[in-house]
């Protein structure tokens, strides 16, 4: 097996079905007291958005026949909402995640700019969801579908999170300062 094959293995195994109570992030040189208040900060906050988009999809799916079912997806979406400000929070703040990633990897900057793009891009779309769910007379197939790509586009985000951390701690590229 090619060196370091079977670490990166493991390391995307871990990201794509990351076990109850675990950290995907791998633990990083930081000061103790820091890094063990912000693993657990991450590890709730990635539990909460995972748990909130999945609520949603299974809102999304129930049958609409159902009084409550707009009420029942405007809640999962508030829901979402409110996770995924932490997580913007825990990453673009002055002492986040990406702040940190950058410290440790300045050549992933560029990398780093995108995922905060793309937060702003993510919650345009989620305004956009909430408008269409306030409608009138919204249509319940295009609702759908505005939140099917949302819940897409938050997976798309998370798995280039994922790489993000990967290429910054997994790789040994050696003289970066």
């Amino acid at each position: 097996m090619v060196p370091g094959f079977q670490q990166a293995a493991v390391f995307v195994e871990r990201v794509r079905h990351p076990e109850p109570g675990r950290s995907v992030v791998p633990p990083v040189a930081v000061p103790r007291a820091r890094a063990s208040r912000d693993t657990a900060d991450h590890r709730a906050n990635q539990a909460s958005l995972s748990g909130a988009t999945g609520a949603l999809s299974q809102a999304l799916a129930a049958p609409a026949v159902n009084r409550n079912w707009r009420a029942t997806v405007s809640t999962q979406l508030h829901a979402l909402r409110m996770a995924f400000d932490e997580h913007i929070v825990l990453t673009e703040g002055s002492d986040g995640l990406y702040a940190e990633l950058v410290g440790v990897a300045p050549r992933l900057a560029r990398t780093v700019q995108r995922l905060a793009r793309d937060h702003t891009a993510l919650a345009a779309h989620m305004a956009l969801f909430q408008s269409i769910l306030d409608s009138r007379e919204f249509n319940i197939d295009q609702l759908r579908e505005c939140g099917a790509e949302l819940v897409r586009e938050l997976k798309l985000h998370w798995q280039h999170g994922a790489d993000l951390i990967y290429e910054a701690y997994a790789t040994d590229l050696g003289g970066e300062t």
